[in-house]
């Protein structure tokens, strides 16, 4: 399950499935839940934005010359 924004805000309210991760991919930015619900937005000229309401997400982005990640939980 993987979804592509490229410019926008969206919700999620992702179903439980430790068997099929749940993928965002919005920009160098890749977020990943197994269940949760949260919001990606991607803005022109912004960074990109998650906001976690429930549950735990794992957001990775990609840079220049490293790959940076950080786990996210709720009001986060």
């Amino acid at each position: 399950r993987e979804i592509v924004l490229t410019e926008g805000e969206a919700l999620f309210d992702v179903a439980k499935d430790p068997a099929r991760p749940f993928r965002v991919v919005s920009g160098l930015t890749e977020t990943v839940a197994l269940g949760t619900h949260f919001s990606v937005r991607h803005l022109p000229s912004e960074p990109v934005a998650i906001l976690v309401a429930e549950g735990l997400v794992d957001v990775s982005q990609k840079g220049s010359a490293s790959l940076r990640s950080a786990k996210l939980s709720a009001n986060m």
